[in-house]
């Protein structure tokens, strides 16, 4: 029986933190403390030189692509996070829950959804509005949970993300791929940010750790343990 559970993210325990709606958790957060190096480089890798950015929340994604020469228009449904975006300079709207974005078809190259899948119950009638106004691509990251039963149920751990109690999903490798490929030709799902080094941490005795660490980093031992997933589907 589990008589505690331990959020880890990036070797930091976290137990005993409180529940979070990211509705309002962002509002005091600075925009582009928030964005991953990680995750702009694999959108700039694959994104075409007009981007929707579905759900941007505070627009640090936004800003960033911007200054990489990416002409971004961002969208989200909370009207104080898209305001927050404006005073970044970026374009960006207020959008409406259920409703058909307000673009034409096709509008742009790229559509991104950075962490904005697992919030929403039903994704599929976002994705199907992501296809219409996209040329090319969508481009999508989400929490992984791949491993979500085997570190609960082995280790009394979860990662982070379980923090926030709005998220409606949990998508695995096969779960989003499925999803994905219900809206858009053909996608391909892959496993990111691997915490492997910090769990040895958690884990195990310094001894062990640091001869685990060493593998590791020589790539003799595998990567298992990742905390994100990022995908691409093309139109």
């Amino acid at each position: 029986m589990i008589k505690k559970v331990v959020f880890f993210r990036r070797g930091a325990y976290l137990s005993g933190m409180e529940l979070r709606d990211t509705h309002d958790w962002y509002l005091d957060k600075d925009p582009l403390d928030m964005v991953s190096p990680a995750i702009i480089e694999f959108i700039r890798a694959r994104a075409g030189h007009r981007i929707l950015d579905l759900g941007a929340g505070l627009g640090g994604y936004s800003k960033r692509l911007a200054d990489l020469g990416f002409a971004v228009t961002a969208g989200d449904i909370n009207p104080a996070y898209a305001e927050i975006a404006r005073g970044l300079g970026v374009e960006a709207l207020t959008l409406t829950a259920g409703r058909p974005l307000p673009f034409p078809d096709s509008a742009f190259d790229t559509v991104i959804m950075v962490e904005v899948l697992e919030h929403l119950e039903q994704p599929g009638p976002l994705l199907a509005e992501a296809h219409r106004v996209t040329t090319s691509n969508l481009v999508v990251t989400t929490p992984n949970s791949t491993m979500r039963e085997t570190l609960l149920n082995t280790a009394a751990l979860l990662f982070e993300h379980e923090l926030d109690q709005d998220h409606k999903n949990r998508f695995t490798v096969d779960s989003l791929q499925e999803l994905l490929t219900g809206y858009f030709r053909q996608a391909e799902v892959i496993q990111a940010e691997f915490m492997d080094a910090p769990m040895c941490r958690l884990l195990l005795p310094p001894k062990l750790m640091k001869k685990a660490e060493r593998l590791i980093n020589q790539g003799k031992m595998g990567h298992q343990l990742s905390f994100r997933l990022y995908a691409e589907a093309l139109v």
